[in-house]
């Protein structure tokens, strides 16, 4: 029973969240997930409030100039907003279980970004003069308009590492955001750093950058069986 009245609790949350979208979001949801993704399925997450797509999502070439301020969750497929007018990915979906594909738009920035895709992160022909915004982390490639990422290579450790070459990645991987990264989660950021971190310490930029004391061991250690190939 105890689970029963939970479920019901979700699903009436689900119902007064589904309330709140108008009919033009509605009609803009099955449009882009059904008809046009092959059938795919959308859902109201009630614990989050957004929007959770089973499939593909596909708003790409039209008019849209935003996402037709639907904050969205999880999307199981591909997310494609391609080839529209849109500035701005606000409310776009935190994990993508395929593809992001937003190229050919008016981007300035990446803020709304996935935080995390399974394969390939694609934003070229757009106005982006910073990577704020951009996912922590993608499976296949990561292609803009600067760089192309090769497959599950993208990380702030390979960002840092080809700063020198690509000056926009110091919008993301300045010294400020890898200390402050660090500062939050030093363990996480041992693993991240580990095959870059002697390197970065050589260059200038990052010759202040520097771990807690407790881990000090630990990513000095890795650093270096990672330059044995360990």
């Amino acid at each position: 029973m105890k689970y029963l009245k939970t479920y019901d609790k979700l699903f009436e949350a689900s119902q007064k969240l589904t309330q709140r979208l108008t009919q033009d979001q509605l009609d803009y949801l099955g449009i882009h997930t059904e008809e046009e993704a092959d059938g795919g399925s959308w859902k109201i997450n009630p614990s989050t409030g957004l929007i959770d797509i089973e499939g593909d999502f596909s708003v790409s070439f039209g008019n849209a100039i935003d996402l037709f301020d639907i904050k969205f969750g999880t999307i199981t497929g591909n997310f494609r907003c391609g080839r529209n007018k849109i500035t701005t990915l606000e409310g776009g979906p935190t994990k993508v279980g395929k593809s992001f594909t937003c190229e050919f738009n008016y981007l300035t920035s990446l803020v709304g970004a996935p935080e995390e895709v399974k394969e390939n992160f694609l934003c070229t022909h757009n106005r982006l003069d910073t990577l704020e915004g951009a996912p922590m982390l993608v499976g296949g490639e990561f292609i803009c308009d600067f760089f192309e990422c090769p497959e599950g290579e993208w990380s702030m450790a390979w960002a840092a590492e080809n700063i020198d070459k690509y000056p926009i990645l110091e919008t993301i991987a300045d010294l400020k955001t890898l200390q402050d990264m660090i500062n939050k989660n030093p363990s996480k950021m041992v693993i991240e750093l580990k095959s870059s971190w002697n390197k970065l310490k050589k260059n200038p930029k990052y010759k202040s950058l520097k771990f807690p004391d407790r881990f000090k061991k630990d990513i000095t250690l890795t650093s270096d069986l990672a330059d044995l190939g360990l």
